[in-house]
């Protein structure tokens, strides 16, 4: 029998795997765009290049996303708002993909160096990865959203 003392706890640790997922999209997002700013290619940086500034300011917003929903989320539980589920399965949902995504994407920005193991970057995709099955995958979530009544 589930009680709801125990909802409580797992939907505080599961607001606390969307904050480390959301920590990975944020780092990964400052990883690449400060790289994109100091490797130089054929005399330039390699920000200058639309993919590379297409993938990083796609990285900028998903971490963004996901910290507003992940701070929403958080005060939801604090206050004990009815939609605290909801809000918090939906932080898991959008900080796994931006941490997944960012952490993806930080890989191809760093090139062949990224694809090292002397380099991080594959560092946080495997987090990211592990992450998501903490407390229920993304898929879980997703169901878990779906049958939750509507947010306020």
């Amino acid at each position: 029998m589930v009680t709801d003392g125990h909802d409580q706890i797992v939907r505080r640790g599961s607001a606390l795997v969307a904050a480390m997922l959301t920590g990975i999209a944020e780092a990964t997002r400052d990883m690449s765009s400060e790289y994109a700013k100091v490797r130089v290619q054929f005399g330039r940086p390699i920000g200058v290049n639309q993919a590379i500034k297409r993938a990083c300011a796609d990285m900028a917003l998903r971490a963004e996303a996901a910290s507003a929903q992940l701070l929403f989320a958080a005060l939801s539980v604090d206050e004990g708002r009815s939609d605290a589920a909801f809000q918090v399965a939906a932080a898991r949902i959008v900080a796994t993909d931006a941490a997944v995504e960012n952490a993806t994407r930080t890989i191809q920005v760093h090139g062949g160096m990224g694809y090292t193991f002397e380099h991080d970057a594959h560092l946080f995709v495997k987090r990211a990865r592990v992450l998501d099955r903490v407390l229920g995958d993304s898929r879980s979530q997703m169901a878990a959203l779906i049958d939750l009544p509507a947010a306020q």
